[in-house]
């Protein structure tokens, strides 16, 4: 399932509500935690902006642990906006990666 024009701009706008000390951190970890950058950035490029982690097939093993990653370093779903980390961690990834 690709995710439209308008998806992405949504999960970007959200990602951006993010606290500073948020986004600043959970990317900073990302940098360092990430071991397959390159294959990484590889999906993004084929298959898009967030599409990338539910096309990639990659979603129920390796998106989730980063997920589950970032909430056991206190980057949790509580200090989101929305209050779940599902609308961010793909943004944050994909940051992360550049």
């Amino acid at each position: 399932m690709a995710f439209s024009e308008n998806q992405v701009t949504h999960f970007h706008k959200l990602y951006m509500e993010l606290p500073d000390d948020f986004r600043e951190g959970a990317v900073k970890l990302l940098r360092e935690q990430i071991k397959n950058k390159e294959e990484v950035r590889e999906a993004i490029k084929t298959y898009g902006s967030h599409s990338w982690v539910v096309m990639n097939g990659i979603h129920f093993q390796w998106g989730m642990s980063v997920r589950n990653m970032l909430r056991s370093y206190g980057f949790t779903d509580d200090k989101t906006p929305t209050k779940n980390l599902d609308d961010y961690y793909t943004a944050i990834i994909e940051e992360a990666m550049k």
